[in-house]
């Protein structure tokens, strides 16, 4: 027999006004001007880029996002675990940004502030709501908007995951009050459709039911551990309530986790033990508290310590002891202490580093929603002593008012570093010791701003530091193979591989190395490892697709580039690809339509035209492709390609003069193309110009002796 999920009744449960109506036009100018300050603060990163940190997966070299909003894309949202991650949600925002204002980065910065200032206006309102005080919410709700630890969030592209999920996290908790104020089956329904679009977010508010928890302790008093009363109930009454929401929490924790560990972002304990771990968590925790407290020298990344002295981890133990021991003392006087500290704990778990996804030791990312535990706690106590104190209010708001703006202040000096990838990475390296994930990105950075001088003193830098980094290796590799070093950069690509096996990078840029010295069959090898390793990875199908053509075998390529299209629904080139490989497996007619797709997605247009035109000439429709052929050399005359195909299929339709005009500049444009020269001497033969005729073909004999077809002309030609 089935039960329905029992509700508990909750009419009386008394909930503070969200203001008077004496205080509503203040607090509206309030929060007006808490608006226009975080706009301000954060407003130059209209004019940034996107980074080379994440921001290539997310947006920049993602097909499908770079796609905009398509049923092909939603689908590949929801079914395709990509970068380490499942959060289908994220990724149809960043698809309705390309949708709205295309590749241009100023946009989607603009998209994440907006997102983080409707936050802060949904949290002031449901502190407010919860409390009834809007003087400490609406301290909690400046600090959240303009605290430095936050810009990360907020000034990433590829970090919108963060602040998209923290709206659907307040949306969920706001749903939540208003159940427990008027109980009904359907607004639990919209507190389980919020949580879940949460979820689908960003996997690390799987916090939230935890969290509710801890609001029925205060504000909202329903914990009958605080007293007696109607609308107190049971620990075990209020768990029960919230069981849905912990399965769904405990679905998307698992999820995550498999996600995250087939990408190989979960470190094994053999490289991270379990005693280091536990050694550096509570050493984390002093840090998000000191940090918040007073934030300085702060980075994107990180370095992880060599070491960890006993001491260290012994002091924070005891420091967090004695915080918890003392808010639990006064968890009946002042229940917003206990409260605002297990938020901050609590909601800390996911990326504390026992589950290490990752190599960062913290970040400031991850204090987006657990600083506002430690904010309710800095504000309450702060009212509560004013309260005590009658005519010490306007001092308490004095000081509030001066860590606000200084807090902005630091905030703006804090956004400038995300201004482009050369600056990320350079104040990174100045502000932290020994950082060698950030040398190595700094090398990444100038690599792709064209420095490769001091890419690689940073490449060499980071491996002087660590030895042992497979990415310093992997990066250096690549930029060596860019050079032309290729057998240098094998062996960087084979150290890289070496020091972490499980690598699909360095395996797909190893089989590129293999590629260009000549190694076709340990090229495959190198692909088919990458693609084992990581069977979304659509750049190695891509290659791996490319070396079967290479090898001539057509069939196998159009199955890796068909592979290519459907995890990268989006790209132009994964569909201009399979196009060509359809074509060169003789299936022209099926091509077509790959062709038409890469156009519309705003691929490389004269390169689609050409095999576009080629197809056509396939399937004997000589007048389509003139006119794919037309096309291209009206965007660019001398692409010698073009202007033989172009010269090939007026031939083929007859025009012989114009087919000779056509086949004389392209064998001008590439004396050195065999194949040119013997299309021009064909179609002179056809014309009667025999002594010309033998005079190309002998010229295509120099170029290429072993041509048979070539050969065979001449000796027909000869004999006329």
């Amino acid at each position: 027999m089935l039960r329905q999920h029992r509700l508990i009744p909750g009419n009386n449960v008394r909930l503070g006004a969200l203001v008077s109506p004496r205080k509503s036009g203040p607090i509206l100018a309030l929060l007006i001007g808490l608006a226009l300050l975080t706009l301000a603060v954060y407003s130059p990163v209209r004019h940034y880029a996107f980074l080379q940190f994440d921001d290539a997966d997310y947006v920049t070299e993602n097909g499908a996002v770079r796609a905009g909003l398509t049923m092909t894309g939603l689908r590949w949202a929801l079914t395709t675990p990509y970068a380490g991650n499942w959060h289908p949600l994220t990724w149809v925002s960043h698809m309705a940004d390309v949708q709205l204002f295309g590749l241009a980065p100023g946009w989607h910065h603009l998209s994440s502030l907006w997102l983080h200032i409707l936050t802060t206006l949904l949290l002031f309102r449901l502190l407010a709501r919860m409390t009834g005080s809007p003087g400490p919410s609406a301290f909690v709700t400046a600090l959240f908007a303009l605290h430095p630890l936050h810009v990360e969030s907020v000034a990433w592209v590829a970090e919108r995951k963060d602040v998209l999920s923290t709206l659907w996290w307040v949306l969920t908790t706001s749903a939540y009050v208003a159940f427990v104020r008027r109980p009904a089956p359907w607004r639990y329904g919209v507190i389980v459709m919020c949580f879940g679009l949460a979820l689908m977010s960003k996997p690390m508010v799987v916090t939230l039911p935890f969290l509710l928890l801890l609001l029925d302790v205060w504000p909202l008093n329903r914990w009958r551990g605080l007293g007696d009363g109607a609308n107190r109930f049971s620990t075990w009454a209020l768990v029960r309530e919230k069981l849905p929401l912990f399965v769904m929490a405990a679905a998307a924790a698992l999820v995550t986790f498999i996600v995250q560990q087939q990408a190989g972002a979960v470190r094994s304990l053999d490289v991270l033990p379990l005693s280091t771990r536990l050694a550096k968590i509570p050493i984390a925790y002093m840090w998000y508290v000191a940090n918040t407290i007073w934030p300085s020298n702060l980075a994107a990344l990180y370095p992880y310590p060599s070491s960890i002295p006993l001491w260290q981890t012994v002091g924070a133990v005891v420091v967090l002891t004695g915080i918890s021991v003392w808010t639990i003392r006064h968890l009946r006087t002042q229940p917003y202490l206990f409260v605002g500290w297990a938020w901050f704990v609590g909601t800390l778990v996911p990326v504390i580093g026992l589950v290490q996804a990752g190599s960062q030791p913290y970040a400031d990312r991850f204090m987006y929603v657990p600083a506002i535990g430690l904010f309710v706690m800095a504000a309450w106590s702060a009212n509560r002593w004013a309260s005590a104190r009658p005519g010490s209010a306007w001092r308490v708001g004095t000081i509030g008012i001066v860590v606000v703006l200084a807090s902005a202040v630091v905030t703006f000096r804090q956004v400038a570093h995300w201004k482009d990838s050369v600056t990320l990475w350079e104040h990174a390296v100045a502000v932290t010791q020994d950082n060698y994930r950030a040398q190595t990105n700094l090398g990444f950075a100038l690599a792709e701003a064209g420095s490769a001088t001091r890419a690689q003193a940073a490449y060499r830098e980071a491996l002087r530091i660590n030895p042992e980094y497979p990415n310093a290796h992997n990066y250096l590799g690549a930029l060596l193979a860019d050079r032309g070093e290729h057998d240098r950069a094998a062996m960087e690509f084979e150290a890289a591989i070496r020091l972490r096996p499980r690598f699909p990078e360095a395996h797909n840029n190893l089989g590129l190395a293999r590629v260009e010295q000549g190694r076709m069959t340990e090229a495959v090898a190198a692909f088919q490892e990458a693609i084992r390793q990581d069977p979304f990875f659509a750049p190695a199908r891509n290659n791996l697709a490319i070396a079967y053509v290479r090898q001539d075998q057509p069939d196998k390529a159009v199955v890796e580039f068909a592979e290519a299209v459907r995890l990268q629904p989006g790209s132009p080139e994964s569909h201009m690809n399979l196009g060509s490989a359809l074509a060169g497996a003789g299936r022209p007619r099926e091509a077509l339509a790959h062709f038409e797709t890469a156009e519309r997605l705003g691929g490389d247009r004269i390169q689609i035209h050409h095999a576009w035109g080629s197809a056509l000439i396939d399937l004997g429709d000589m007048p389509g492709a003139i006119t794919h052929f037309t096309t291209v050399l009206k965007m660019n005359p001398g692409f010698a390609p073009t202007v033989h195909a172009f010269g090939r299929s007026l031939a083929l339709s007859g025009k012989l003069d114009e087919a000779l005009e056509a086949l004389q500049s392209a064998v001008r444009l590439e004396p050195g193309n065999a194949n040119f020269h013997y299309d021009f001497g064909a179609t002179l033969a056809r014309r009667g110009m025999i002594a010309e005729a033998i005079a190309e073909m002998r010229t295509t004999l120099q170029i290429a002796p072993d041509h048979a077809g070539a050969q065979d002309a001449l000796r027909t030609l000869i004999k006329k």
